[in-house]
């Protein structure tokens, strides 16, 4: 089978778990891997997202990955879970993005 790897960088991407439990369910033949860029974005009272990737064991990993990716979100976003701040310079971020994907 093939293997998706899906990058997620949302403030809300809790949300994604919908439409990947649903691929997830009806592509039988792919195996999903999830990366959340962001690990820390989720307000405490939202639903911790390992659990609803968990609604079909196995056909999604949930990622927890902790490397350079992860330290330059949480120095370039540090309130993403309490701000909707924009980033300022993109283009920057985009290349500090790139030098450590």
């Amino acid at each position: 089978g093939r293997e998706v790897l899906v990058w997620e960088a949302g403030v809300h991407a809790s949300l994604s778990a919908e439409p990947l439990t649903v691929w997830a369910r009806f592509l039988t033949d792919v195996q999903w891997r999830h990366r959340n860029l962001i690990q820390d974005q989720y307000p405490k009272w939202l639903p911790n997202r390992c659990d609803l990737y968990a609604t079909d064991p196995g056909r999604i990993n949930c990622d927890t990955q902790e490397d350079e990716i992860t330290g330059l979100m949480r120095a370039r976003l540090p309130e993403s879970a309490t701000s909707n701040a924009p980033i300022r310079d993109i283009d920057g971020f985009a290349a500090e993005f790139l030098g450590v994907a």
